[in-house]
This record gives C-alpha cells, sequence and structure tokens, in this order.
C-alpha cells in the first residue's frame, strides 16, 4: 500500500513509508490529512485510515420523533 504523500507530520520531516492517519482543521477551517511514518506510528501507536474516509459531518441537535 503505497500513497503519494511522503511526509510525516509527527516528525515533521520525509519519510517512504508515510500512511494517512487523521484529518485536523486548520485556523481558517480547511481540512487536512495528517500522515505518519512507520516509525512514528509503531513509537505512538498511530492506526492508518485507509482508504481515507472524511471526518463524519457534525450532527445538529435530534429531530423530534415522527407521530404515529
Amino acid at each position: 500500500m503505497s500513497t503519494p504523500v511522503s511526509w510525516c507530520h509527527w516528525h515533521a520531516g520525509s519519510s517512504s513509508t508515510a500512511l494517512p492517519i487523521q484529518y485536523a482543521a486548520r485556523e481558517d477551517g480547511t481540512v487536512v490529512l495528517l500522515y505518519a511514518c512507520a516509525p512514528c506510528r509503531e513509537q505512538r501507536g498511530l492506526t492508518p485510515r485507509w482508504p481515507p474516509r472524511p471526518p463524519e459531518p457534525a450532527l445538529g441537535p435530534a429531530a423530534p420523533a415522527p407521530r404515529p
């Protein structure tokens, strides 16, 4: 399994083993996918998200139950 990303966000360096781990939001609200290399995944117990899926949308208040 390979990805086009060659950067590890955890040690902030290049990597040939980087896999997607989690989504994060920038200050401007854009969502980015963070990648971690094999050593960082092992040291920190990180689990890859494969295939990468976008974050679940935030749910608003629950809708009232339908009337019978």
